[in-house]
């Protein structure tokens, strides 16, 4: 007999210290308003049990349509700020050494139970919230969204005007492109005859080299030997001054034009780019 009490006793000595550490882990004079602010590992815990039975408790109170809508609303906002304050909790937990509770598999019932809206931020409606004017309307929209078309279903509505087969009969586009061929084929005409007229191949001069320097192209583009219109009004004015003049001056060869014009541009270059000149190289 003496063992049996001895061992009632015993239990109840347990029983009476499992009870008096719960109620010293859970009973607490007020939950810190900051998480950060907890530096016990087991107190985090505890806190965070607590913040989960408010939830439960606040799920279950909104679950009532009865409520009214301003007390399903204040309910419903109460339940998110719950639920950020439970992050928190785990989040310091993980700061403490604890277990990682976001990653856990098993989840509440209640955060399960929330629907959220696109483009909400987070923002979850909970039980009898969901039915709330305005909210009601908003679900209904985001469910009769259009689906998202898959490619196959893109492909079958387009046409041959997608891949440009009917450029053909567009007369605006085909004018266009006329008046575009007509001004590149008298450039390559005027480009032809300068070449001609300079005594160079013109299937092998740069179409580049051949145009005006004023026209922006650098002297060192145009190919040897190649002669711009400058040149001939400056060689024919030569010509027509001679014969004025009653004597009849001899037509340069091909080698002394050359010199004529490597002088032409050295001078040039050297007023230009020489020592005393104000221009830069471009």
């Amino acid at each position: 007999m003496a063992r049996n009490e001895e061992k009632s006793n015993s239990i109840l000595n347990k029983w009476v210290a499992m009870k008096a550490g719960h109620a010293s882990a859970v009973t607490r004079s007020k939950r810190p308003f900051i998480a950060s602010e907890c530096s016990n590992l087991a107190d985090a815990e505890a806190w965070r049990l607590d913040v989960i039975r408010d939830i439960s408790r606040k799920v279950a109170a909104i679950q009532n349509a009865g409520l009214g809508e301003h007390r399903l609303r204040e309910l419903n906002d109460e339940i998110n700020k719950l639920f950020r304050e439970k992050k928190h909790w785990e989040r310091r937990i993980l700061e403490l050494g604890g277990v990682d509770h976001a990653k856990r598999a098993a989840a509440i019932s209640a955060e399960a139970d929330g629907a959220e809206l696109p483009g909400s931020g987070g923002y979850k409606y909970f039980g009898a919230s969901k039915n709330l004017p305005g909210v009601r309307e908003l679900f209904e929209t985001s469910g009769a969204r259009a689906k998202k078309r898959s490619r196959g279903e893109i492909h079958r509505r387009l046409t041959v005007d997608y891949y440009g087969w009917r450029d053909e009969d567009d007369q605006e586009l085909l004018r266009e492109e006329a008046e575009a061929e007509g001004r590149m084929r008298a450039r390559a005409v005027a480009q032809w005859h300068a070449a001609k007229a300079a005594g160079v191949d013109p299937s092998s001069a740069d179409p580049e080299g051949l145009e005006d320097a004023g026209s922006g192209t650098s002297a060192s583009k145009r190919p040897r030997g190649a002669v711009t219109e400058d040149d001939l009004a400056a060689m024919r004015a030569e010509g027509a001054g001679g014969a004025a003049g009653g004597s009849a001056a001899p037509l340069p060869t091909e080698e002394e034009i050359r010199a004529r014009l490597v002088a032409k541009r050295k001078a040039l270059l050297l007023a230009r780019y020489g020592p005393g000149s104000t221009g830069a190289p471009e």
